[in-house]
């Protein structure tokens, strides 16, 4: 009798917490009990037979009498914990603790050896990289094994008709490594059986690729996502889990059968068998009527219910009849109704593929609908809604309510979304043309929209969300009337529009508001209509050619300036929205004494060349402070820059500038110089960050008397292709003090070339408080560099 989902969790949790209670994890894993009398030993490394005698291992290599590496604790920083290549002997690794820190590290690797003379067993095996590896090893036997900690559990390539029995998989118990996956691939005949993947957390793949005629039977798979790719004449059968989800794409002539698992998709893998399972979730998912052709379906159960299929079936009207069914797929059906109100399911699945004129109204159960090439729809009046609709038009969403589910839309056509309550419950459109949402009410979740035409979103009340609308290449398109409150993260943010109208919006009670996400092209913004829009009470202020002018009106929360020149903006403070002031495609623009803060970035500037940002301040933003891209010959003077939470000041591809008497403080990155050449950077103050000030492909720059201090890393770094710097007269003093990476001592790092850390004409470097007081003093980096001549004095 198969497990009900139930029992089937029961279990599972049981386990969990028995494991928890009675055995703890570290046990299992990590500890080495004296009483099992592992001896200390270093890796192991065999490359012939004859290299089994070198080890003195007991045992002669023959079947009834294999070399056995047995009972040794090998806990290694090398490449591998134990390697055999090109042998012929019979061999087992048993009851050995085995744990690889090395990050390429493999903690089992076997390579190319006679096929069934290996025996794995009753090892606990970690690696920071692949825990067992097979390389061209055939018909070899894995079992009764414990892995954790590993990046790649399982690695088996080019190897046929290996058996992996009953092994477990456990959750990892650092949050430093995440156990991802076992991946078989281009070996035949692999028989994965009777083992236990207990995973909580990322899904754990479990991979089949080009292995044909494989077997996946009788495991336990929790949170698993299991594919077989081009694997061809492959069993599926007897598996039990918990959110796992199995694909099978491309793989012929398969059998799928008497599995107890959340969902089955199926891409073109033709002539199999899907019999006896048993799903829930959304069930079994394939998307032409070509393809149910080339399955056979037998007894598959949906959440307990039976899967049905209706072909050619026009005219038809379903109400209480669909009491029996979990799942339903209606193929190339005509005029179609479903109005059932009062049927005792908790849920009912929904598949059209390739039908027209269907009408799926008043049902007072959860629907999730699938919409595949499918014309003419209408969904109102249901009381509980999830869809997703794929290349299909005219398509109507109305009056409908939806609570923890998702409204999804790909490639579809002539959309009306209009009316509907949606608690907790996405709202996301794709790659679609001549969509209007109109009058919904959204709560919980954000609204979507990427690489759309002709668009309108109007009247629509969006709340208690992380993000209120995320609008990506958009054209055409009009998004007007909407009211958005209480949107803890970004509020609204706009991106690759052209030909578009952004009016007459209100963000309430947001901690951010629109961020106008910039364009290299100025003919992007020639169509843009952004006006009367409002954060928190506040004018958003949206400017384009205005010249000659000082600016400095008070009454805005934001401020957005395009294609501006010889503007003065001064005398002004700017407070939560998602960037304070936006200054694009300017030339000559002076910024003097702004106040920005509690936003996404403070003062951002791309694309305006002779910038000048004199005595202005930016505090508690979530990216940088200030961020300056494509402004070359900037003038950054007298700012302060405090406690932003990715930086203080970015300035990339702005070459010619100047950054001179700042102070930057409690910022995790402080000055960072990205692909920006001759550049100045002097009398600046930085402190108590990661990171002090970076050279990131960035030549020709010229970096003095700044004072640098109290940094967890260094003070000054200077990244790879960076070139010809000159780094001179700063003070560093009690940075690199977080001992994050120990083996680097130095308050300074140069993995460039041709930096000099001193200044040529005086010969006299910079100030390191940490300097010995004779000799060099040596910079970390590959670079190898070091500063000749410290400074014995603070030259600031």
């Amino acid at each position: 009798m198969k497990l009900t989902w139930k029992i089937l969790t029961g279990i599972l949790v049981g386990a969990i917490i028995f494991t928890a209670i009675f055995v703890p994890l570290n046990y299992l894993v990590w500890d080495k009990p004296e009483s099992n009398g592992f001896i200390d030993h270093d890796p192991i490394l065999i490359w012939s037979d004859d290299d089994f005698i070198e080890y003195f291992l007991p045992g002669n290599g023959s079947k009834v009498n294999p070399y056995r590496i047995e009972y040794l604790n090998i806990t290694t920083s090398g490449v591998y914990s134990i390697y055999i290549s090109s042998t012929t002997k019979h061999f087992t690794i048993a009851n050995c603790f085995l744990v690889n820190s090395n990050e390429n590290g493999v903690s089992i690797s076997i390579d190319n050896i006679e096929e069934g003379t290996a025996l794995i067993f009753n090892n606990t095996i970690s690696a920071r990289n692949i825990g067992l590896n097979f390389h061209f090893s055939d018909n070899n036997l894995v079992t009764s094994n414990t892995f954790s900690n590993c990046f790649l559990t399982m690695n088996i390539y080019g190897s046929d008709g290996n058996r992996i029995f009953e092994n477990i998989f456990l959750q990892p118990i650092t949050d430093e490594l995440l156990t991802w996956s076992c991946r078989v691939w281009f070996s035949s005949h692999t028989n994965f059986s009777k083992n236990t993947i207990i995973h909580s957390d990322d899904l754990f793949f479990l991979s089949f690729s080009g292995a044909p005629e494989s077997v996946v039977d009788s495991n336990v798979l929790n949170n698993v996502f299991l594919m077989l790719d081009h694997s061809d004449n492959s069993t599926v059968s007897n598996n039990v889990g918990y959110e796992c989800r199995l694909d099978i794409y491309s793989s012929f002539n398969c059998l799928i059968d008497a599995n107890e698992v959340s969902t089955l998709y199926l891409y073109a893998s033709y002539n199999s068998i899907i019999s006896n399972n048993y799903l829930n979730e959304l069930g079994i998912s394939f998307f032409t009527i070509e393809s149910y052709y080339d399955y056979t379906f037998e007894n598959n159960w949906i959440n307990n219910k039976q899967l049905a299929f209706f072909i050619y079936d026009n005219d038809s009207f379903f109400n209480e009849t669909l009491d029996n069914y979990g799942q339903i797929y209606f193929l190339a059906c005509n005029n179609v109704t479903i109005s059932a109100p009062s049927i005792d399911n908790e849920i009912l699945l929904l598949n059209f593929i390739q039908c027209e004129n269907i009408t799926i109204v008043e049902n007072n159960l959860k629907l999730h609908v699938t919409l595949t090439h499918t014309e003419n729809v209408l969904m109102q009046q249901n009381s509980n809604l999830m869809i997703f609709a794929y290349y299909s038009e005219n398509i109507t969403i109305i009056e409908n309510m939806s609570f923890d589910t998702y409204f999804g839309f790909t490639e579809v056509d002539y959309v009306t979304i209009e009316n509907n309550f949606l608690s907790n419950s996405s709202l996301n459109v794709k790659y679609s043309r001549y969509c209007e949402i109109l009058n919904n009410t959204i709560t919980g979740k954000d609204v979507y929209c990427y690489d759309n035409d002709y668009f309108l979103i109007e009247n629509n009340s969006i709340a208690d969300t992380e993000k209120g609308m995320e609008i990506e290449a958009i054209r055409y398109s009009n998004i007007t009337n909407n009211d958005l409150d209480n949107i803890f993260g970004e509020g609204v943010l706009l991106g690759q529009f052209y030909t578009f109208s952004f009016s007459n919006n209100t963000l309430t009670n947001c901690q951010q508001g629109v961020f106008l996400r910039s364009s290299h092209s100025l003919s992007a913004y020639e169509n843009l209509v952004f006006e009367n829009n409002h954060v928190n009470g506040k004018p958003i202020g949206y400017f384009m050619n205005l010249n000659d002018t000082t600016f400095n009106s008070k009454i805005y929360a934001q401020l957005i300036f395009v294609n501006c020149t010889n503007l003065t903006i001064e005398d002004i403070i700017l407070t939560n929205s998602s960037i304070c002031l936006q200054i694009v495609h300017g030339y000559n623009i002076i910024v003097n004494n702004v106040t920005c803060s509690n936003s996404l970035y403070g003062i951002y500037a791309v694309y305006t060349d002779y910038l000048q940002i004199i005595n202005c301040e930016s505090n508690n933003v979530i990216m940088y402070g200030l961020f300056v891209l494509h402004c070359d010959f900037s003038n950054i003077v007298d700012t302060i820059l405090y406690d932003n939470q990715g930086g203080g000041l970015y300035l990339q591809q702005s070459d010619f500038s100047n950054v001179e008497n700042n102070i930057l403080t409690e910022n995790p990155k402080g000055l960072v110089i990205y692909a920006s050449f001759n550049c100045t950077i002097d009398l600046n103050q930085i402190s108590s960050g990661s990171q002090g000030i970076g050279l990131i492909a960035s030549d020709f720059c010229n970096v003095s008397y700044n004072l640098v201090t109290d940094c967890e890393l260094w003070g000054i770094y200077v990244h790879s292709s960076s070139e010809y710097n000159r780094i001179h007269h700063n003070s560093l003093i009690n940075n690199n003090w977080g001992n994050i990476l120990p083996e680097y001592t130095s308050q300074g790092y140069d993995d460039g070339e041709y930096n000099l850390w001193f200044e040529e004409t005086t010969l006299e470097g910079n100030y390191w408080n940490t300097w010995s007081g004779s000799g060099e003093y040596e910079i970390d980096g590959l670079a190898d560099n070091s500063d000749p001549y410290p400074l014995s004095s603070n030259p600031l």
